[in-house]
Parts: C-alpha cells; sequence; structure tokens
C-alpha cells in the first residue's frame, strides 16, 4: 500500500530518515526463512485464536527489528527503531490485552494486535509512513487482515478510522459530525487507538531531561505528548487545563492554540465514551496494566 503525505518525513520531529537499502536488510530479517513459515502455521494467519506460542513468537519478532537495525545502522541516533519503541509495544498490549477482556474479546489476539501495532517504525518515526509500512511488512509475513488494519489504523490517534488522509489531515476539522463517524469505529480499531495513547513520558528525577514512561489515561497521554510541540508561549496558554476534567470547552481552547493536538484529544475523547458505552470500565485499567508489567518483567 502506497501512501502519500505532504509532510517532509526527514523533518519530522527532528528523526532522519532511513535509506531503501537499510529499510531493504530489515524487511529481510524479519521474513527469513524462520518467520514466515511458522506464522502460516499459526493462529496469526487465519481466523483461529493465537496461541501463548503464538505471543512468544511476536515478542521474538519485535525484539529481532531492533538486532537488525543495530547491525546495518551504525549511528544509533538514526535507528527509527530502538528500546523505546519495543517498551511501547508492550505496554500497548497490555492495556489492550485489558480493555478486551471487559468486552469479552479474545485477550491474545488483542496482545498480539498491541506487540505489533508499531511493527511500521522500522522504517520511520512519520505516523503515515510507519502505519503504511506497518501493513505491508505485517501482510507479506502472513499475518491475517486484522493484525495488518491494526498497524494502519492506530496512526495519529485513530485519524485514519474518522476519513483524515495523509494529505488532507485537516479535513476532521471541517467535519462537523464527528460522533456519527465514531459510530462507525470498530470497536477492535476503537480498543488499539486508545490503548496506543495510554502512555506518557515522566521526567525522572524531575530537571533531570531523563524521560520514563509511565501508563497514563489516554486523555493525558494525548496532552502530555502533544505538548512536546507547542512552543513556550502556547504551553502557557493550555498549562490550566486538565486533560482528566477536560470539556467541550476545554477542547475547543486547546483546538484554537493548537489544532493537531485539540482533534487528536477529540478524537480521543470520543473513543473512550465509545467504549464507556460497551462497558469499559477505565479506573483501575491502568493500575491494573503497571501490576502486568511488573509480572512480566520479574
Amino acid at each position: 500500500m502506497l501512501l502519500r503525505w505532504t509532510e517532509d518525513p526527514s523533518k519530522f520531529e527532528g528523526k532522519k530518515t532511513i535509506t531503501p537499502p537499510e529499510i531493504k536488510f530489515i524487511q529481510d530479517e524479519l521474513m527469513d526463512d524462520f518467520f514466515i513459515p511458522v506464522v502460516e502455521s499459526s493462529g496469526l494467519s487465519g481466523e483461529d485464536g493465537p496461541t501463548d506460542e503464538d505471543m512468544c513468537l511476536v515478542e521474538e519478532m519485535i525484539g529481532k527489528i531492533g538486532d537488525a537495525e543495530n547491525l546495518i545502522i551504525t549511528d544509533p541516533a538514526r535507528r527509527p527503531w530502538n528500546a523505546s519503541c519495543k517498551d511501547h509495544a508492550k505496554r500497548v498490549a497490555i492495556v489492550a490485552r485489558e480493555i478486551a477482556d471487559q468486552l469479552n474479546f479474545n485477550p491474545r489476539e488483542f496482545f498480539i494486535r498491541g506487540l505489533v501495532h508499531d511493527i511500521g517504525r522500522y522504517a520511520s518515526h512519520h505516523p503515515w509512513i510507519h502505519a503504511a509500512a506497518g501493513k505491508d511488512i505485517l501482510n507479506q509475513l502472513g499475518f491475517s487482515s486484522k493484525y495488518c488494519q491494526t498497524a494502519l489504523n492506530h496512526a495519529e490517534a485513530g485519524a485514519l478510522l474518522f476519513g483524515a488522509t495523509p494529505g488532507n489531515w485537516d479535513k476532521l476539522s471541517q467535519d462537523f459530525n464527528l460522533l456519527a463517524e465514531a459510530n462507525k469505529v470498530s470497536l477492535a480499531d476503537a480498543v488499539l487507538a486508545i490503548a496506543d495513547m495510554c502512555q506518557k513520558a515522566v521526567e525522572d528525577p524531575p530537571g533531570s531531561n531523563n524521560f520514563k514512561s509511565r501508563f497514563a489515561d489516554p486523555m493525558e497521554g494525548v496532552f502530555t505528548s502533544g505538548l512536546r510541540r507547542l512552543t513556550q508561549k502556547q504551553k502557557e496558554l493550555v498549562k490550566n487545563i486538565d486533560p482528566l476534567c477536560i470539556d467541550h470547552w476545554g477542547l475547543r481552547e486547546v483546538y484554537r492554540t493548537e489544532p493537531r493536538i485539540g482533534m487528536s484529544l477529540g478524537l480521543c475523547w470520543l473513543l473512550k465514551a465509545k467504549l464507556a458505552k460497551q462497558g469499559v470500565v477505565f479506573e483501575g485499567v491502568i493500575e491494573r496494566a503497571e501490576e502486568a508489567l511488573r509480572g512480566e518483567k520479574v
């Protein structure tokens, strides 16, 4: 799948773009003789539910991305995939499993969806590029369409689910019936989009410029992530907004300050409300996710 984008990917958040030969090397490493036959004979290629062994296989594959980039890209600053990407994948997987369990979805399937949602970051940090690259590589590896679509649809707070395109992201700001669009989004896509936002970077210790990932309410995760794109003047304008208690007036204020962050918060608010309407209780999800992460690191 080829997506067109208007932003220069080499300038996205200051990240350098790796070269086509480097991308090809990483693809070949993932598509070697070990993974493709195993994927095709597992519960990852069809509609049957995945097993614990399938989850282990995918975790191994995710780990191999970093190994491949280390081999071909000597400058660590140029590697799109790094330790934080692997950690983020695990965190999204855990939250997706927690929410899926409340909806009586297959928890193993959603754990795997969380693991692979950002697999396209091997090619670029740019959201549109890594979404398309993720769908392509999973398709080539033999994963079923539900995993491929997860890699594509999660990008930019689920903006694709609401009809945004790389060349017309601002289409959303012109759509006055986003609630109707939210009703069309599948619960599975909503789960992954929300799980992807349940994380924030915390400076630890304060003033050290050393940031660590922490689970967070999705509204807080989106707001905190967006702050890094703001100028100091813009930050002053939104400093009194609490994303956990935000209302439509607060959303309008953020949107006036920085449309992209305001729209992402709005999409998050709609998807979170959609899941809550289906019985998802967000209270306790973050605490259980933290406990699960600690258990899996033992």
